[in-house]
């Protein structure tokens, strides 16, 4: 395979990789006698367009299609040092310098519902659902921004897998106190407050609003009411084993302000069709947890209630198990199951489809001017685009795993 020579997209290749192209030496390069410069010279090329965050706060509908970049700094700010981004995400950004988010229309579409939800009732569910690996964790980091920018206090749990997960945690630790029966998790509840507090919206909000009653925590620590509810936060931090308990008296603390008018939260949920499934926790005993039973999970199950107001749910499901199968039905019901879909319902589900062969250029042009990939290899050739769409399928996950070997 390495010494058959194929021509596609018009371009001898020798050394094959599944997505036609070749690696070159650095001698071979010079022979080709193409720079990252002359990008735009090649036929079928569409160039990449970047705008800024200013640009389309007001006239986000316009930006359809474009790519949006991120410097770094300015990401790892706006998502808690880029700790709320999913990895393949934070290591393409890491090396491509900056973070290209691709607008799409689901995005609008929560933008949308962002701008024109009364506010004065229960707060407004909306799920996204689609194929696995369709982006559907982007249009969220998407929504945290333009949330931001209206003014929201942002909740983002957009790990929820390391909740749930067996994998590389201790085991659930029972709490201390009397007649309590909720298990713990003492470093995912200090993980997810750091993460709160690193938010340019808790920032913002945090210090502002302040606890309605006194908070006491073992036999020598108390907070006060009307204290910062930063300080409660900070609280959790410093002394992990009360971290869990803090996280569900922060948020029904911050569910009373909202209901009052201080506040309006943005709660942000990455597959949260995860919070129903079947528990694999265990205790110190080895014994398995149910969900019912981790105070973690509690308080965020609390957050999908419609016990206040001035509040709005951004979610997703993701495929486990046997729904990643292409050929497995994909809707919102089978995703979420029969518990999940009964406490999220009432609901707007807002559907995340593969790309279309225009998207899959923009991202193939983005890519070269980014020099990740070089443009000698004259991928956004009509042919060229043809065979990464007959491989990939427009799944931004394949696309980006197959743009890694180019």
């Amino acid at each position: 395979l390495l010494n058959r020579k194929m021509s596609v997209g018009g371009l001898a290749r020798s050394r094959v990789f599944p997505c036609g192209c070749r690696m070159m030496s650095s001698g071979a390069l010079l022979d080709e006698a193409f720079s990252f410069s002359d990008a735009s010279k090649q036929p079928g090329y569409i160039p990449s367009q970047s705008v800024l965050p200013q640009d389309y706060s007001s006239e986000c509908p316009r930006q359809l299609g474009k790519v949006f970049a991120l410097h770094v700094e300015e990401s790892n700010a706006l998502f808690a040092g880029g700790r709320l981004l999913p990895k393949a995400l934070r290591w393409e950004a890491s090396r491509l310098g900056q973070l290209g988010v691709l607008v799409r229309e689901p995005m609008l579409e929560l933008d949308y519902f962002m701008h024109t939800a009364d506010y004065s009732k229960h707060p407004l569910r909306l799920v996204l659902w689609g194929p696995s690996g369709s982006g559907k964790s982007l249009c969220l980091l998407h929504a945290i921004l333009m949330a931001q920018r209206r003014d929201f206090l942002v909740l983002p749990l957009t790990t929820t897998r390391s909740i749930i997960a067996r994998r590389g945690h201790s085991p659930l630790l029972k709490s201390d106190e009397d007649g309590d029966e909720f298990y713990q998790q003492p470093a995912v509840g200090a993980y997810w407050l750091q993460n709160l507090v690193s938010t340019p919206s808790a920032t913002k909000f945090l210090p502002e609003l302040t606890t309605t009653k006194e908070y006491q925590w073992g036999y020598e620590d108390a907070i006060p009411a009307q204290q910062p509810l930063l300080r409660l936060c900070k609280f959790g931090m410093e002394k992990p084993r009360f971290s869990c308990r803090v996280v569900s008296s922060l948020l029904n603390e911050l569910k009373g302000h909202a209901t009052r008018g201080l506040v309006k939260l943005a709660v942000v949920m990455d597959g949260v069709n995860l919070l129903f499934g079947q528990s694999q926790l265990i205790s110190s005993d080895r014994k398995k947890v149910p969900f019912e039973q981790v105070e973690l999970i509690r308080a965020f199950k609390d957050l999908l209630s419609l016990d206040y107001s001035n509040g709005i749910l951004l979610s997703s499901v993701q495929c486990t198990g046997n729904r990643r199968r292409s050929d497995q039905v994909v809707t919102p019901r089978s995703q979420l199951g029969e518990a999940g879909f009964d406490a999220m319902t009432p609901f707007l589900p807002v559907h995340v489809p593969n790309l279309t062969r225009q998207q899959v250029m923009t991202i193939l042009a983005h890519y070269i001017n980014r020099k990740w990939i070089h443009p000698a290899y004259k991928v956004c050739t009509q042919d060229a685009v043809t065979e990464v769409m007959t491989l990939t399928d427009g799944n931004p996950r394949r696309l980006q795993l197959l743009c890694n070997y180019i």
